[in-house]
């Protein structure tokens, strides 16, 4: 833990705009999550549920939105990919398909992105 925080520190240094918009949601996360006062019922009234009505149905409608959009953008990705699929297995090599030949490019990286993290965590590099 005590490591985090000169990391937090120079990373909100660094992007003030992200650690702010982190602080925001992580506030805003709090608050929702806290039960409502007899104060806050009192001063709001029946306005509160009004307007807790009108942000679920806001909230609905933009997931809907997004769904739509990732549904639609993951059908273009399926057409680019079958698109380029067909264009890349001609010059693969060794006579595997494109997907074979960059699966094994994958497993590779994969594997050494993990070396990587092992040897950070063991102290044996550092960053």
């Amino acid at each position: 833990m005590a490591q985090m925080q000169p990391r937090f520190s120079t990373t909100a240094n660094r992007q003030p705009l992200m650690a702010g918009a982190l602080a925001l949601a992580a506030g805003a996360a709090l608050g929702g999550a806290l039960p409502r006062t007899k104060t806050e019922d009192d001063m709001m009234g029946a306005q509160s549920g009004t307007l807790f009505d009108q942000a679920e149905r806001n909230s609905e409608e933009e997931k809907s939105k997004a769904m739509s959009v990732a549904k639609s953008v993951k059908d273009e990705v399926k057409d680019i990919a079958s698109e380029t699929k067909v264009d890349l297995d001609p010059g693969a090599p060794g006579g595997k398909s494109a997907v074979e030949a960059v699966g094994g490019k994958a497993k590779s990286a994969a594997k050494r992105v993990v070396d990587k993290a092992q040897l950070l965590c063991q102290g044996r590099e550092t960053w």
